[in-house]
């Protein structure tokens, strides 16, 4: 029971980190402008 406690508990940690980095992907997405772009390797934009 303990073992399927610390996956549970594991699990719900890399949700919230996933989350967390697509939030994150999606405000940088949302906010950038068109001179970000010259930063970003071809193809990325």
């Amino acid at each position: 029971m303990d073992v399927r406690r610390t996956i549970n508990a594991l699990k719900d940690v890399n949700i919230a980190k996933m989350f967390t980095t697509i939030a994150r992907l999606l405000h940088f997405r949302l906010t950038w402008t068109r001179r970000d772009l010259d930063y970003l390797p071809a193809g990325l934009g």
